[in-house]
């Protein structure tokens, strides 16, 4: 029940990455997944979670915004929207050798925040994870079929120009889980006035979890013992105490009602433990002091 911060390396892709945690671990987990694929060109923190941490997948994606230091260059496209890809156009416009090219930072800075600051509709990109008819729109993609799908909604939080030295522009984003940052930066490119492609990508920070802190791959797989996150480190969540009888209850999938002292707590999520201290599960705590099961762990057995 453990999340690892790993620092993905460029050239694997997110589950090979997973892969290789599973083979390291063994049979010591059941089951492991990550949270939030990072294309194989980009670097950064990869959120590894193993058993029953596997289960806050969707919760991390709707709780925590991502921050990405992007580098994307100006006046070249491809089919990918990074590096990997095939040239599909190029600008050799004089606007871009004699205007784009001089601009200063300042000026990118107030153009694209205006523009791009809070919500944001995008398309995801043909080369993606996004499904269609239950296959990656990649996978269309490689067989000769483009598949193109309507814009979603997306927010970004903050946007920030880092660095531009012609052609290159360095971007620090946070945004909202499922944004494109490779479609972010071709439409920053055509607001600008041209069209772009990114050469580097590494993911920064997700919640707490931050590039910094991430454990090397190589690292993970010779100290199996590498430090891990308690999920309930993850999200601080307050805790309630359950009396044996509605531990039982609870670890059978029922809501339980809390004694009156504990009613007060006003937070809807909550760690739920039995009087031994036995981490129970993940509850919803509605009003009244009715707490409702989002997942739990093996019963507790009497005695």
């Amino acid at each position: 029940m453990k999340i690892y911060n790993i620092f993905k390396p460029r050239g694997l892709t997110s589950a090979q990455v997973v892969n290789r945690l599973k083979r390291s671990l063994g049979k010591s987990i059941k089951k492991i997944g990550h949270f939030g694929t990072l294309d194989p060109f980009a670097t950064g923190v990869l959120l590894v979670a193993t058993d029953s941490a596997t289960r806050l997948n969707e919760l991390v994606h709707a709780s925590f915004p991502k921050t990405y230091l992007a580098v994307g260059k100006l006046g070249i496209a491809t089919d990918s929207g990074d590096y990997t890809g095939e040239e599909k156009s190029r600008d050799d416009s004089e606007f871009l050798k004699t205007v784009i090219a001089h601009f200063d930072r300042k000026f990118i800075q107030e153009s694209i925040q205006d523009k791009f600051l809070g919500t944001y509709w995008q398309a995801p990109p043909a080369f993606s994870a996004t499904k269609f008819q239950g296959k990656k729109l990649c996978d269309w993609k490689r067989q000769g079929v483009e598949i193109k799908k309507q814009p979603v909604e997306r927010f970004i939080h903050e946007i920030e120009v880092v660095h531009f030295r012609f052609p290159y522009l360095s971007l620090r984003v946070q945004a909202s889980s499922g944004t494109y940052i490779r479609t972010l930066f071709e439409d920053i490119a055509v607001h600008l006035g041209t069209v772009g492609t990114l050469v580097g990508l590494m993911r920064e920070q997700v919640g707490d979890a931050c590039s910094r802190a991430g454990i090397p791959l190589a690292l993970f797989e010779d100290q199996r013992d590498a430090k891990s996150i308690l999920m309930t480190d993850f999200f601080k969540f307050k805790k309630v105490i359950l009396s044996l009888e509605d531990s039982i209850a609870y670890g059978h999938g029922n809501p339980v009602t809390l004694s009156e002292e504990s009613k007060s707590i006003e937070e809807e999520r909550v760690w739920v433990y039995s009087n031994q201290q036995e981490l129970l599960g993940l509850g919803l705590l509605q009003q009244g002091g009715l707490i409702k099961v989002i997942f739990n762990l093996p019963v507790p057995q009497k005695g």
